[in-house]
């Protein structure tokens, strides 16, 4: 529960954060001196990894938050693994 007593789904928040984290990368690179050259999300392959010990629930969890991800900003760059 969030603190202004809002429910969140746990996926919906995590594929928020992975959004967010995406877009706020995406910033640090434009921002930095790319000879002019602005770069879109979709210029990059995303790879989210997660520690070997998690269970596989887990695992599967992060994949469908990040492939939720994929589906919002360019579906066509979702890949699976």
């Amino acid at each position: 529960m969030a603190a202004n007593g809002a429910v969140v789904k746990a996926m919906d928040l995590f594929s928020v954060c992975l959004a967010y984290i995406g877009d706020k990368a995406m910033e640090c690179v434009n921002a930095s001196d790319q000879r002019g050259r602005t770069y879109k999300s979709s210029d990059v392959q995303w790879v989210v990894t997660v520690p070997a010990i998690w269970e596989p629930t887990a695992k599967e969890f992060m994949r469908e938050a990040a492939y939720k991800v994929c589906e919002r900003k360019s579906p066509k760059m979702c890949i699976d693994c």
